[in-house]
């Protein structure tokens, strides 16, 4: 743990930030000596400034690299904590001694509701104890929260977002009841909003609670009494279209249209050249999706690291692994799948195509699989600091909307997908799912451990935990089962894909010779 005064620039900015991008443990703090109060702080891989007092703090938002990009800078970052300090100023002052003096105008110091969801929000850009286990920090679930608070990028309420929570802000905790929190859900125009931030208020109330130390929160739980308001007919009108969509959209798509969608994939990235041609990672990383069944999120976000080429284990030939940290997966757990000689291929072209791609204007290796070709994201915000990204997981979906002719300069054009059944990249999962349960014979159970839908392992026992062990292949991964799960999918899909025509991929650019890559798998 470091804690320094220094003056914050772009330098200490960059060591917090290669401190974050290395996952180094702890956090680290470095107090401003141009603006007091002012700190920034790194804890996890969230690098954060933060106007602290001995009474109150408030996050003022991300810090990230350079001055473009939606993250806040020092200059910033030290007129925000000026303006929040004489915010503070002009409040009534709260001596210790109001504290304890009984008396109608005498109250216990007590968090607002700003100051809740400030605090909230720190505690969940950094590793946290849920139960027993150490739960690693999600960016997807920070963004989700601030934005179900109302909270902008850099911190601030924004009223426009959420309209009906304005009039909490200010309120203290101990004043809020169900009534309170109840007009504030009603106010929230859709459905799954409304059930979103009521799951995100009742857990960061019963936080609040459990450090009634820091809070000033004492008494019950009576947030757990609330619930989201009834539907009104139209509400349920338009859900039950949606889930009738749905559910025709699941029963309507399978194996046969996924081998034909990667065969129209194929022939539609070969035509297109200059400003037009699909990256590698949107283009291989729609065929991992496709023949491993796996969640977008998850497919851009495997690293080169967690690839193991050769499978001694695996009695079938010429397959691979792949592992996932639980940082990179929805359920916050380590997932490994086998990969079969076709899925090998993809991976082996995706790095070669990259590395085809970018030398020249980065000559840094990447450690992602799917990387993007851009240095930077648009959104940078998104990931701060990084400088070596993976594809974006929209790039995929925004990849089937070109093919439909419903984006960009495809918009209005071509329907390269006509005749296939409407679907999308989840949509998959589901046709797997089905597939393996009804066309195999294969059991229940072998849907439920290639999804990573199977049950967690116990992360503290080292042999169930640890990649090496026999335990950890075959009773935590349940191995064994997944590849009998992952050669019937992909076989099914790689048949639809030869009825339909398709051609086997193979790369489009020439690796330079100072690249070094693995031996080519086929």
């Amino acid at each position: 743990m470091k804690r320094e005064r220094v003056k914050i620039d772009g330098d200490i900015i960059n060591e917090a930030l290669d401190a974050a991008d290395a996952g180094l443990p702890g956090r680290d703090i470095w107090r401003d000596t141009e603006q007091r109060s002012l700190i920034l702080e790194r804890r996890g891989k969230a690098v954060v400034w933060f106007v602290k007092t001995r009474s109150f703090t408030r996050m003022i938002g991300r810090a990230g690299r350079g001055y473009k990009g939606d993250h806040v800078n020092p200059r910033a970052a030290r007129e925000a904590a000026a303006r929040i300090l004489v915010e503070i100023s002009a409040r009534p002052p709260r001596s210790p001694e109001s504290d304890t003096v009984s008396g109608p105008a005498a109250q216990p110091i007590c968090w607002t509701w700003a100051e809740m969801v400030t605090a909230r929000m720190a505690n969940l850009s950094g590793p946290r104890m849920v139960g027993e286990r150490i739960k690693a920090p999600s960016k997807d679930t920070q963004d989700d929260v601030r934005r179900s608070f109302g909270v902008g990028r850099d911190g601030a309420f924004d009223p426009d977002k959420r309209p009906s929570l304005a009039p909490l802000q200010t309120l203290r905790l101990d004043a809020i009841d169900a009534a309170k929190l109840g007009a504030a859900v009603r106010g929230i125009e859709h459905r799954r909003a409304r059930a979103k931030f009521l799951a995100y208020a009742k857990s960061a109330l019963t936080w609040s609670l459990s450090n009634t130390h820091r809070s000033g929160l004492n008494g019950s739980a009576w947030w757990n009494d609330v619930r989201p308001p009834d539907l009104e007919p139209e509400e349920i009108a338009t859900l039950s279209a949606s889930r009738s969509k749905l559910a025709r959209r699941k029963a309507s798509f399978g194996v046969e249209h996924v081998g034909e969608m990667l065969a129209r994939h194929e022939a539609f990235c070969s035509d297109r050249k200059g400003r037009d041609k699909v990256s590698p990672g949107v283009r291989c990383g729609l065929w991992w999706t496709a023949l491993t069944a796996a969640r977008r999120g998850s497919t851009t976000r495997l690293q080169r690291a967690g690839i193991e080429w050769s499978d001694a284990r695996n009695e079938a030939p010429g397959w691979g692994t792949a592992l996932w940290t639980e940082d990179a997966m929805k359920a916050r757990q380590g997932y490994m799948l086998p990969v079969p000689p076709i899925g090998l291929r993809i991976l082996w072209i995706s790095m070669a195509d990259w590395s085809a791609a970018v030398t020249g204007a980065w000559t840094a290796p990447s450690q992602w699989v799917f990387a993007s070709t851009q240095r930077q994201p648009r959104e940078i915000s998104d990931r701060v600091g990084m400088v070596d990204i993976p594809t974006n997981p929209y790039s995929l979906a925004n990849h089937l909307a070109r093919m439909r002719g419903k984006r960009g300069g495809e918009a209005g054009g071509t329907d390269h997908l006509a005749g296939i059944p409407e679907f999308s990249l989840h949509t998959i999962r589901a046709a797997a799912a089905r597939y393996l349960d009804e066309g195999t014979g294969l059991p229940a159970a072998a849907s439920s451990a290639l999804l990573g839908h199977a049950g967690e392992y116990d992360v503290h026992d080292p042999e169930a935990a640890a990649r090496t062990t026999e335990k950890f292949y075959n009773a935590s991964q349940k191995m064994p089962l997944k590849t009998r799960a992952m050669a019937a999918w992909t076989n099914a899909v790689m048949a639809a894909f030869e009825k339909a025509g398709g051609r086997l991929p193979e790369p489009v650019g020439k690796v330079p010779p100072m690249v070094k890559l693995p031996p080519r798998p086929w």
